[in-house]
């Protein structure tokens, strides 16, 4: 498995054991698996990783939907990812991280082509 992507979960497993998966549900109890066993962890994504079509075939990536209040008069909809997928699409967005910011223009593009339109 290439570099990156093993720098990618061991970073997706420290974020999330220090600040959980969600903002708007309380922790999943996985998020004290990752904190105090975050090796099993790590090797259940990289077999996620190495054959990613027969996990999603076998496992296919559960949620739950519901509403959550905003404000006093409010409701959202909010889906709340099974956890170890969860950690697995973190893992896929850092490992990706380093060819999508080369992409990104700088500011001073972006100032250029406002003025332009």
């Amino acid at each position: 498995m290439s570099a990156p992507v093993v720098t990618a979960i061991q970073r997706a497993l420290k974020n999330i054991g220090a600040h959980g998966d969600t903002d708007i549900f309380p922790f999943p109890f996985e998020r004290y698996l990752i904190t105090e066993d975050p090796d099993a962890c790590e090797g259940i994504l990289t077999a996620v990783h190495r054959d990613f079509e027969e996990a999603l075939a076998s496992h296919p990536p559960p949620t739950i939907e519901a509403l959550s209040p905003v404000g006093y008069n409010g409701f959202r909809r909010a889906t709340l990812i099974e956890p170890f997928w969860n950690a697995y699409y973190l893992v896929v967005v850092a490992a990706l991280r380093r060819s999508h910011e080369t992409c990104r223009p700088d500011e001073n593009m972006a100032a250029r082509s406002a003025q332009l339109s």
